[in-house]
């Protein structure tokens, strides 16, 4: 049986699948049975996020009939929701962003998560370094400015998560990595809750500013 958990946004409200009610638990389910790490079966390697199973099976395991689960893949699949491969040992689906559901820690993934549990960024080629709050911030962010940035969120009363660090430094690196410092700032001093492009002259904060999705 799988270990540990997996992440869901409220993002996923928007998903264009959502209110497909068997899609939405058929891709829930997809998630929750992808294997965390990597595993063997009969001389085949299960990748993490992937799974062994079968047609007949998730029909059985989600009380679908066969029809239904074929349509349901069919869509995950042209959405690169998942990807589907045949093997003699069955089906093997894989969840194509189970790293943005299921994130990736210095320790092992079967621990169980702590308060004081360290934060990675899912790009792997960046170069990290760990700040003295316990966040593992890329070499491109100072800590100056993530100081500020964190000590703003708290006088704003929206104290960041774990979870929204990530996002945070995964914003920043869309934004542009060398302007990270700037956009950090810029958000400090406007007292914003996430980050936006840089602008040469910041916008005076409204209501509808915050309609970005907030960490």
């Amino acid at each position: 049986m799988n270990k540990g958990f997996i992440q869901l946004h409220r993002s996923l409200l928007e998903w264009e699948w959502y209110d497909d009610k068997n899609t939405k638990i058929l891709f829930l389910h997809c998630l929750l049975k992808a294997n965390y790490k990597d595993k063997n079966y009969r001389g085949k390697t299960i990748k993490r996020g992937s799974f062994l199973t079968g047609r007949d099976v998730l029909a059985n395991e989600l009380g679908l009939s066969i029809q239904q689960i074929r349509t349901s893949l069919t869509k995950l699949k042209s959405t690169n929701e998942i990807t589907i491969k045949s093997s003699s040992q069955g089906t093997i689906i894989e969840v194509v962003k189970y790293n943005d559901y299921q994130e990736v820690t210095n320790k092992a993934t079967d621990e169980q998560p702590t308060n004081n549990q360290q934060v990675t960024t899912t790009n792997k080629s960046n170069n990290i370094k760990k700040s003295n709050k316990g966040i593992v911030l890329p070499d491109w962010i100072s800590q100056d400015s993530w100081d500020g940035f964190v000590e703003m969120r708290k006088k704003i009363k929206k104290p960041l998560t774990d979870r929204a660090c990530t996002g945070i430094i995964n914003k920043l690196d869309k934004l542009g990595k060398q302007n990270a410092d700037a956009i950090l700032d810029q958000s400090t001093e406007n007292c914003w809750q996430t980050v936006y492009e840089l602008k040469e002259q910041p916008q005076q904060q409204t209501g509808n500013y915050f309609a970005d999705k907030l960490l």
